[in-house]
């Protein structure tokens, strides 16, 4: 980990992604895209990297988080269990980041209840469940905002959530809030094998990565391992030759950057677009009805 974080440079450039050919805007996901092969391989091996480290633990799930928001963590994670979902593998995505809930909007499904509705309002969670978002993928959105999400994701409702996951799901993907500004993913890596980081070329600092590990190492979570995202596949390439080696380039062009506030809370503004992008969907989904 000393030499990774010895190799990140403070400030790296930071390139801006293209569209896809077909135009389609899904924010980075391998979902409905033609992605280039490059990216494919690189989602298959991250996808076979982390079934082995599962493989050595007796839990079936993991927290994916950042440092600080702006990292891409939950398209990373997004386009992980598309990933894993075809390689004919029941998964569950759950979004616990209850403050800033991305999964909602990737997917274009609605957010009338979630986590936070199962937990505070006792909803069962069959029944909140998005089955078959795409084949063997299932989805667990965010639900209502509480005031106290923090207390929602360590009580014992959320533990009962990720268990009863586990025993229904090939594999249970959980997207967390950063690790840096609040303790929700450090609670959330304790009731799962452990804990991913992604750190973003051009916007990660190696000081908050350090701080990231250092806090999950404070309160003995285990980091099961680190993603570089936004790499920059020629420099990855030519390190490969100087080095010796050669293979794929692994290039990731994410173009996931909201903005950070101190206290990670939905401006108005935010809640207002994600309002009219819910009433967007819920109009097709009654279109789709008749």
């Amino acid at each position: 980990m000393k030499n990774f974080l010895s190799g990140v440079k403070r400030r790296l450039r930071l390139k801006r992604e293209k569209k896809t050919a077909s135009g389609h805007q899904i924010r980075g996901t391998i979902l409905n895209t033609n992605p280039p092969f490059a990216v494919v391989e690189a989602y298959k091996s991250l996808r076979y990297n982390l079934k082995f480290v599962l493989s050595t633990k007796n839990k079936n799930s993991l927290v994916i988080s950042s440092p600080y928001s702006g990292d891409g963590k939950s398209t990373i994670l997004a386009n992980i269990a598309i990933s894993i979902a075809q390689n004919n593998e029941k998964v569950l995505l759950i979004d616990m980041d209850l403050r800033r809930p991305t999964q909602h909007r990737l997917f274009r499904i609605h957010n009338k209840a979630g986590v936070s509705n199962i937990i505070g309002d006792r909803q069962d969670i069959e029944k909140v469940i998005h089955r078959g978002v795409i084949e063997n993928l299932d989805i667990l959105t965010s639900g209502d905002i509480p005031p106290n999400p923090s207390e929602m994701v360590s009580s014992n409702k959320a533990k009962d959530i990720v268990k009863w996951a586990e025993e229904h799901y090939d594999y249970v993907l959980i997207d967390a809030p950063p690790v840096n500004v609040v303790s929700d993913a450090l609670a959330l890596s304790d009731l799962t094998a452990g804990i991913v980081l992604v750190a973003r070329v051009g916007v990660t600092h190696k000081e908050d990565l350090q701080r990231a590990i250092e806090n999950i190492q404070f309160v003995n979570s285990e980091l099961l391992g680190t993603v570089l995202n936004a790499a920059d596949a020629e420099a990855s390439k030519r390190q490969r030759i100087k080095s010796g080696y050669s293979g794929y380039g692994y290039k990731y062009k994410y173009n996931y950057n909201y903005k950070y506030t101190q206290n990670y809370a939905l401006t108005e503004t935010e809640i207002m677009e994600d309002a009219k992008e819910q009433k967007k969907i819920k109009k097709e989904e009654n279109a789709n009805k008749k």
